[in-house]
């Protein structure tokens, strides 16, 4: 008979070659939007203004994640590749997170590689967002809550507070949190007898005041500051994401992935009041993602949001209950064959595998190494011939490569870099005033899609203002970026048929250059 010791050094050896399998494939890849933050760092530091364009024509916080807004600063500071400096940070994230989860879920070491084999980790953790360190902090959070430990639990929220809006909630739910005072009881059996509960319950103000007082000034200071700076305290995508009709899809796969947490809080933990917290955290982040617009959800990187920080707790109170996980040693011995054992056994297993399923596509990988031919190089080239075209501002869709390389303004079309358009659409009169001298259409081998994002608006005025079509530039064989401007552009036409020679093939015939080199060749601008 095979020994379980036998069983665990096989299976993490089958789940350490996946790791490197992901990491080789899945870690050169950078999303455009990346470059949205990173763009204030260097217009911060190459123009000495805090805002997405280098000018004040439009005054937007386009970032949802200040933190990487923040820290581009540096990386433009002293001159560095800002992709390379990201995916360091990357690494030491993934480095910190790993300690962190041996150290919080002992004897957990095929959980944890379960987990950062999946394809959809590895993109989340380089893809130049805010995703990993976001889901990373939520689950450090909701694990200092349980413990009781306010100073962490203050930090990582003050952390959060930067890195996405969804956390904002804390400010308020944290210091209720710990002015209750709950007696250690199973929340079955409070949800049996609620009176008897509530009854037991002790509030205690003074807990709750510190949390109030540290959490709420700094978000009243990041609401004043945004508000005097951009002239509206929230992020802009919350004008064009938000208000989006209810999609049942989506909020049935973001429910399916909290539940882990939920049913352990349920049935693990002995803090009702954790489990009010949990279960209100995830229903805050399913109600918001499924009535919004979510777009580059790459990876499903709304579902991440919540699978990840909904895995943690799992793995954490299954651990706090021994006998729980499987092959895991215990000083407790359970029946093997209990109806909660092989619930909670399956559980692990089940929602690695449904988001392995959602989350995986190898066209993923194919992203990064087309978009540094495409979008990278034709920020690049606008930065060449800005001057001697006359070119101070294009409109483009694709509000992150591009704008980053090119140094210019932007009018950003879909409205997420765009104040004017986030909150009130795309006139004609906003494009006389903003006059830009080229624009750049998505758009197919068919023709322009006008019916999407304001371009119908932008196509009707470049013709008034008779601007000729220039070329088309390929990212793929079906998605193509069409060129107008006032003039023909010899340099344009140049980048159109480089990236027709290289981009407009399928993925298999460029297997040789986008996926064969070692993932670091691209970690570049």
């Amino acid at each position: 008979m095979i020994s379980k010791n036998k069983i665990n050094l096989t299976a993490s050896a089958v789940l350490i070659l996946a790791t490197l399998t992901s990491f080789y494939i899945f870690s050169r890849f950078t999303v455009d939007d990346a470059f949205i933050s990173w763009r204030y760092g260097r217009n911060l530091i190459e123009f000495g203004l805090w805002n997405y364009n280098p000018t004040r024509i439009d005054m937007v916080q386009a970032y949802t994640n200040p933190i990487f807004a923040l820290i581009s600063i540096l990386s433009n500071f002293i001159n560095f590749d800002v992709v390379f400096f990201f995916k360091m940070l990357s690494i030491l994230t993934v480095a910190a997170f790993f300690i962190w989860f041996r150290k919080r879920v002992n004897q957990s070491r095929l959980l944890l590689l379960g987990f950062i084999c999946l394809p959809g980790t590895i993109i989340h953790a380089f893809s130049g967002l805010e995703t990993f360190l976001f889901v990373f902090l939520l689950g450090a959070l909701l694990i200092s809550l349980y413990e009781e430990k306010v100073f962490e639990s203050i930090l990582l929220s003050s952390l959060l507070f930067i890195t996405r809006p969804e956390s904002w909630i804390f400010a308020i739910l944290i210091p209720i949190y710990f002015a209750i005072n709950d007696k250690e009881e199973n929340v079955n059996w409070a949800l049996k007898h609620p009176i008897r509960y509530l009854k037991s319950i002790n509030l205690s103000a003074r807990r709750g005041v510190i949390p109030l007082i540290v959490l709420s000034l700094l978000l009243i200071a990041y609401f004043i500051f945004h508000y005097i700076h951009f002239g509206d305290p929230l992020p802009n995508t919350f004008h064009i994401k938000s208000g989006a009709r209810f999609s049942v899809k989506n909020f049935l796969i973001f429910a399916f992935f909290s539940a882990p947490a939920i049913l352990a809080a349920t049935t693990v933990a002995k803090r009702p009041k954790f489990f009010v917290l949990v279960l209100g955290t995830f229903c805050a982040m399913i109600g918001s993602y499924s009535t919004s617009d979510l777009q580059m959800n790459y990876a499903w990187r709304f579902a991440f949001h919540i699978f990840a920080p909904s895995y943690f707790l799992h793995c954490y109170f299954l651990n706090k209950k021994p006998g729980k996980i499987t092959l895991q040693k215990s000083v407790e011995k359970k029946p093997p064959n209990s109806p909660g054992n092989i619930i909670h056994n399956v559980i692990a297993p089940a929602i690695l595998f449904s988001f392995f399923m959602i989350s995986t596509s190898l066209s993923t990988a194919f992203y990064y190494p087309r978009a540094l031919i495409s979008h990278a190089q034709l920020g690049r080239v606008l930065e060449e011939i800005s001057e001697k075209y006359n070119i101070k501002t294009f409109a483009f869709g694709d509000a992150g490569m591009a704008a980053y390389y090119s140094k210019i303004n932007v009018l950003d079309n879909v409205g997420l870099a765009n104040s004017q358009i986030g909150r009130h659409g795309l006139t004609r009169e906003y494009l006389d005033y903003i006059k830009p001298d080229m624009a750049i259409f998505y758009a197919t081998p068919s023709g322009i899609r006008l019916s999407e994002f304001n371009q119908g608006v932008i196509f009707d005025w470049v013709s008034e203002k008779k601007f000729v079509k220039i070329c088309d530039i390929y990212f793929t064989p079906e998605y193509l970026m069409t060129v107008y401007a006032k003039t023909k552009i010899p340099e344009i036409q140049s980048l159109c048929k480089e990236t027709y020679l290289k981009n407009s093939a399928d993925n298999k015939s460029i297997l040789s250059y986008a996926i064969a080199p070692p993932p670091w060749t691209f970690w570049k601008e």
